[in-house]
């Protein structure tokens, strides 16, 4: 079963990244996205490096990244990472 959204809330660790809650049916998986992914997402955008708002204004695209990363099984320890590259491609 693919994951989806467990809560609306988050928690942003400075210089870790935000922390977030999906679920797959009843295992509930913690997810993060790197504080660097965020920042340079934010740059990308020509907005401000606020880590939050960034995490706001991608959290959809960031969740199915996260999906597609489960759906790998792409666990760093008990931590499903979503990283700068996937966020943020370099231009072709």
């Amino acid at each position: 079963m693919p994951l989806t959204r467990s809560e609306e809330t988050f928690a942003c660790e400075r210089f870790e990244g935000v922390y977030f809650w999906m679920c797959d049916d009843n295992i509930d998986v913690l997810c993060m996205i790197t504080d660097e992914a965020l920042r340079e997402r934010a740059a990308r955008d020509g907005e401000d490096e606020n880590v939050e708002r960034t995490f706001v204004r991608h959290r959809d695209r960031i969740e199915q990244i996260a999906r597609a990363n489960y759906a790998e099984r792409a666990l760093t320890g008990d931590v499903l990472l979503v990283l700068t590259e996937q966020l943020t491609p370099l231009p072709m």
